[in-house]
């Protein structure tokens, strides 16, 4: 296999530094936005404190061998909780592979640079804006833009200019909803779009060519094990920019079909788009409304079939607002403070539908609704249906996360007994209650002893049964993040003590090493479980090649093979890694015997009679040959037998028994 299908074609020792330093920022930041298991784990291997970039290139990316050596570049893919009712996969990208996609995604950044710096202009002067959660900066990325509130502000801003209401005027606002976004990204349109988009200096610079594209897709398919998406884990910069970078077409589009018309407006933050519509009040008519039905259609049209990507028109939005009822109803309803979840800063968000929400009211009284609402939600627990919030009353709720006035009045004697009188989260037993706002509850659990205490014991209580085992993990995770953020952040206000916290932690430990011997597959036990003791080691994969070997211009072939391999592993397709299992063992036998020239399954027998390995090792080898001949995906040389595919049980066993003989032969030289 050429140089040219390796990321050491296009990707320079200078993206690797520059995935580091971005890494680096994100690791080293205290705030409750990098409080996450991800980044926790990171934290305790020592990641943020040292890294050769020179020696991890040249070692492991230059020529892709980083691909054989799975216990350094790995990704667990888990199902995790995103509220009561709602799982969805999540993905943890070990170190080196999160260093591999930052410097891809730095790189993809570089060569859309020129595009970007082109059309941020066109889309500016047709009143549009787009965000995405950040602002890489591939020269400088310490210099990137990390917090997506700074972001967020600026979409919130734009989103009341363009949404408020005028005198003789109606504003109608279209929105779609996207299905899974980034679950369904596909890898070669993305790519593509890039290709399109980039100028043909740039890409002609910076190697953006058809050899590029198929060794990036190669990675993407590599780390979604086949499936179309794009990672989905805590603050990942590089995923909110890719996806981001997925919609370029459609922005596009809108600007020749609609933004040419001064009363069309559109902002978009990743895929939560809108689109505002005036019209004079005088002109308002059933027109009006088929046109706003036909721009719906006509844009979910675009999206389905230039995106492939799914839309909901049942739950896509279309709004009117003519004064500043409706105006602030739409700013409420449309309110997310995050990307994924609430998450609190030192730095107040500035949005006026929550300002009208809390106009004229004290802290006090701010907080005493609060309770009043959760106490609401807790009353459901009486009935049968699922626990339900008003989106109003689930935004009202983030004052006591984002208003710094609110978070500082809720650690106070007056607001810890009203939350203890009025056994707010006391007397429960059911743990989607917890779910229902699950920043803002945890964070009101975890000042007041009593609420700890009595949510700690259910944990444990719960930890007895065998079911929604991964609800359990979460909130088990959640919760002692909380806690370590809480008592590294104040230590001198003992909110929480250290001791008590380690015994939560050991009661935790017994709970997911128990989780693991019932679900031995579940990945997101085994993480839960390093971040509660980082003694745990999250691969066992033992590597039989070393770098240097492998970094051979002669072991081209086998590294490819090698790659090849264990990337029809991850995608269970066994029939393809079997045939790639024997290219490599007789790449190992050719080298080390025949100075590597081809031979056919009898010479390599003969030589390894001649060379005395034992006779189980010789024949195993012999019926491994003979097996490949009937494999699905190879030729039959028994036509009375026909073939049949390798499954992974039997794939693993000839694995199992080949890997030692290819042992021994890889310290032949």
């Amino acid at each position: 296999m050429k140089k040219e299908y390796t990321l050491g074609y296009f990707l320079e020792l200078k993206h690797i530094e520059r995935a580091y330093k971005l890494i680096k920022k994100q690791i080293d930041q205290d705030s409750p936005l990098y409080n996450t298991l991800e980044f926790k784990i990171y934290r305790q291997e020592g990641f943020g404190n040292n890294f050769d970039a020179t020696d991890f290139y040249e070692r492991l990316v230059r020529n892709d061998v980083f691909y054989y050596f799975q216990n350094e570049l790995f990704l667990f893919d888990y199902l995790g909780v995103q509220s009561a009712y709602k799982i969805r996969n999540y993905h943890f990208l070990s170190f080196q592979a999160l260093i591999i996609y930052y410097a891809i995604g730095l790189y993809l950044h570089e060569v859309l640079n020129q595009y970007q710096s082109d059309f941020e202009p066109i889309l500016a002067k047709s009143r549009g804006k787009v965000f995405y959660g950040g602002k890489l900066n591939h020269k400088e990325p310490d210099k990137s833009t990390i917090f997506y509130y700074e972001d967020y502000q600026e979409f919130l801003t734009k989103k009341e200019e363009f949404t408020k209401p005028e005198d003789d005027k109606v504003k109608y606002v279209i929105t779609v909803d996207i299905k899974s976004f980034f679950y369904t990204i596909n890898h070669r349109t993305l790519l593509s779009i890039i290709n399109n988009n980039a100028t043909k200096v740039t890409k002609k610079a910076m190697r953006y060519d058809e050899n590029t594209i198929a060794t990036i897709e190669f990675y993407l398919k590599y780390l979604m094990k086949g499936n179309l998406g794009i990672p989905v884990s805590s603050q990942n910069l590089v995923s909110s920019f890719l996806s981001s970078v997925y919609f370029a077409p459609f922005d596009q589009y809108l600007i020749d079909n609609y933004l040419n018309n001064p009363k069309i407006s559109y902002i978009r933050y990743v895929d939560d788009f809108y689109l505002i519509y005036e019209v004079d009040k005088v002109n308002e008519s059933t027109s009006s409304r088929n046109l706003i039905y036909d721009i719906e259609n006509d844009i979910s049209d675009f999206l389905s079939n230039e995106l492939s990507l799914g839309v909901s028109s049942e739950k896509g939005a279309r709004t009117k607002i003519d004064d500043l009822d409706s105006y602030y109803d739409f700013l409420t309803f449309s309110s997310t403070t995050s990307p994924s979840e609430i998450e609190y800063e030192p730095v107040q968000i500035k949005d006026i539908a929550q300002e009208k929400q809390t106009e004229g009211k004290s802290v006090k009284e701010i907080f005493t609704d609060c309770i009043d609402i959760i106490k609401t939600v807790k009353n459901q627990l009486s009935g049968f249906d699922k626990l339900t919030i008003e989106k109003r009353d689930a935004n009202f709720l983030n004052q006591i996360l984002i208003n710094e006035k609110v978070r500082d009045y809720c650690k106070s004697t007056e607001a810890l007994k009203l939350i203890s009188d009025e056994k707010l989260f006391l007397d429960y037993s059911s743990l989607d209650f917890v779910l229902v706002k699950l920043k803002v509850f945890l964070h009101l659990i975890s000042l007041e002893k009593a609420s700890r205490d009595y949510f700690h014991s259910l944990l444990v209580k719960e930890g007895e049964n065998k079911r929604n085992l991964n609800q359990k993990l979460m909130l088990i995770e959640r919760f002692v993040l909380q806690l370590e953020f809480l008592s590294n952040k104040d230590p001198k206000e003992k909110t929480i003590l250290k001791s008590d916290l380690q015994k939560y932690k050991d009661d935790y430990i017994k709970i997911v090493e128990d989780f693991k011997e019932r679900q031995p597959k579940n990945l997101y036990a085994k993480l839960v479980l390093k971040m509660l003791d980082n003694n745990i080691c999250l691969t066992n994969f033992q590597p039989i090649y070393d770098s240097n070997r492998l970094n051979l211009v002669a072991n081209t072939s086998l590294m490819q093979q090698i790659k090849q391999r264990h990337l029809n592993e991850r995608l269970d397709s066994y029939n393809v890694a079997f045939n790639h299992l024997l290219n490599e063992f007789q790449n190992l036998v050719e080298a080390a015997y025949f100075n590597g020239v081809k031979q056919d399954a009898l010479e390599i027998r003969n030589k390894l009679i001649e060379k005395k390995f034992k006779v189980k090792e010789i024949l195993l080898v012999s019926d491994f040959f003979k097996r490949r001949n009937q494999n699905s995906i190879s030729h039959s040389n028994d036509p009375e037998l026909g073939f049949w595919g390798v499954s992974e049980l039997e794939y693993k066993e000839y694995k199992d028994k080949i890997f030692p003989i290819m042992t021994k032969l890889n310290t032949i030289r």
